[in-house]
């Protein structure tokens, strides 16, 4: 039997002490034998995170149980993106494989058993890039296994292996090659999902878009492999408000309600991504239809007039 106490977690955090509170008492259950710390430093124009980074930092390191800690504790801002692929560089540079959470990422407490046993069994599986911790479907889909294959890449949550991160390339350099001989097309065929995809991987490709998560997809999609997804959702996003980097609104995937991953896991029989699963959650995450956009725009006037 798997031990998840043998696999390392990385804890990413910055200036959110009440975040990052909830998710290490996760960490802490666990009890994991090494945990990586890696944390941004303040920004020069704002002078408040000197307080709330010196808190976070105190609540991430207050580990009180058998524990190998590694810190990556930056003084100098260098940014969402290039602190978080820095530090994940870091991270895989000593460890083969790992869970990573941020500070805003929840986790049901049999995530951490459940990712250890997925990183073992997929370990020489190059068809596999990331262990999901969580699922959009919002109950939508009911499943006989323990988990799906999808084609998406999600990062509320996560496990993976050194093997996998080392083809990250941050600068996406073969995207417009990529682009211009049609390739998108063979895995969006869907012509809003072709059109939604060539905007994020352009605006990411000119460094329009604050994120490491696109590059890491993109990684994905070019090297063919998929994502394993739990049955019922294991991560709880609470990181939407004004403190947030990407997530300012409170949209239907945030918050989330999670589930206990039953034990022993059932496998699927098919190792192939979910059509289905997958159709639902670009409708709900990426591509929305034209409507599923009117409503979520609503929703933000409507809770911004009800906050005046």
């Amino acid at each position: 039997m798997i031990d998840p106490t043998e696999t390392a977690v990385m804890l990413i955090v910055f200036n959110r002490p009440e975040h990052t509170r909830q998710v290490f008492e996760r960490i802490r259950e666990a009890r994991p034998k090494r945990l990586y710390v890696s944390a941004d430093g303040p920004r020069p124009d704002r002078p408040d995170d000197v307080a709330s980074i010196a808190a976070t930092r105190k609540v991430a390191l207050d580990v009180d149980w058998p524990c190998e800690v590694k810190t990556l504790l930056r003084e100098q801002n260098l940014g969402c993106k290039t602190a978080i692929k820095t530090g994940l560089d870091w991270f895989f540079a000593q460890e083969e494989d790992g869970i990573i959470l941020e500070d805003d990422c929840v986790p049901d407490p049999t995530f951490f058993r459940f990712a250890a046993e997925m990183l073992e069994k997929y370990r020489g599986d190059d068809r596999i890039a990331t262990i999901a911790g969580t699922n959009y479907l919002l109950g939508s889909q009911q499943f006989e296994d323990s988990y799906y294959f999808t084609k998406y890449l999600f990062v509320w949550g996560w496990a993976s292996w050194r093997r996998v991160w080392q083809d990250y390339d941050f600068e996406i350099k073969r995207w417009p090659k990529f682009r211009d001989e049609g390739r998108l097309h063979q895995v969006f065929p869907h012509p809003r999902s072709l059109r939604y995809w060539t905007w994020i991987f352009d605006r990411t490709y000119d460094e329009t878009l604050n994120a490491y998560d696109y590059q890491f997809f993109f990684s994905q999609l070019i090297n063919h492999r998929m994502s394993i997804v739990p049955a019922r959702n294991l991560i709880s996003n609470i990181g939407w408000g004004s403190g947030s980097t990407n997530t300012a609104h409170k949209n239907p995937e945030m918050g989330m309600e999670t589930f206990p991953m039953p034990f022993p896991l059932r496998h699927p029989e098919f190792m192939a991504p979910d059509e289905r699963a997958d159709t639902y959650t670009e409708h709900l995450m990426f591509a929305k239809p034209f409507h599923r956009k009117v409503r979520n725009r609503l929703r933000r006037i409507v809770a911004r007039w009800g906050g005046q």
